[in-house]
């Protein structure tokens, strides 16, 4: 059973500028500053963050995702949780690469010494029901004072079920 998390200690979520987050930026952190979390976004990427995101990834890391973990890495001692989603896919016909999709494992395993709290979702533009773009409007509606949250695996966590189905 998984178990709930206690949103009393973060109030600040970091939220990396690499991957997808020219595209969903906005609405992530629109949802965050909606149910009353203050929202740092990690500089545009540069030299030292690709240099630190390679010093912290093994060598068959795609940059991509060395640069995700350097974003990550900036970020850490700036925020109370850092917000990692899970890319699936994109479309019916297509998927992301598994490290894509494994991005909030990576990221709670690489800061495990940190003790740096993972928030994460499924962006999922294939099933709309669960999207990432329905978690404000559920959020409004349920007056939601902080998010609905429940334990994943490590230190990550991973939005509950709004409904049964």
């Amino acid at each position: 059973m998984p178990q709930t998390t206690d949103w009393a200690d973060v109030q600040v979520v970091g939220i990396p500028r690499a991957l997808l987050f020219y595209r969903f930026g906005v609405l992530w952190t629109t949802f965050f500053e909606s149910i009353g979390r203050t929202v740092v976004v990690s500089d545009p990427t540069d030299k030292a963050i690709a240099d630190e995101g390679d010093r912290l990834s093994v060598d068959e890391c795609c940059l991509a995702s060395k640069v995700f973990v350097g974003h990550v890495e900036s970020l850490v001692g700036r925020c109370d949780a850092v917000f990692v989603p899970c890319y699936p896919t994109s479309d019916h016909r297509s998927g992301f690469c598994t490290k894509f999709q494994a991005l909030p494992d990576l990221v709670a395993n690489t800061f495990a010494d940190q003790r740096i709290e993972v928030l994460s979702c499924l962006v999922n533009e294939v099933d709309e029901h669960k999207s990432m773009k329905d978690a404000l409007p559920i959020a409004q509606e349920q007056r939601l004072p902080r998010p609905t949250l429940c334990r994943g695996g490590g230190n990550s966590t991973i939005p509950a079920p709004c409904d049964s189905d």
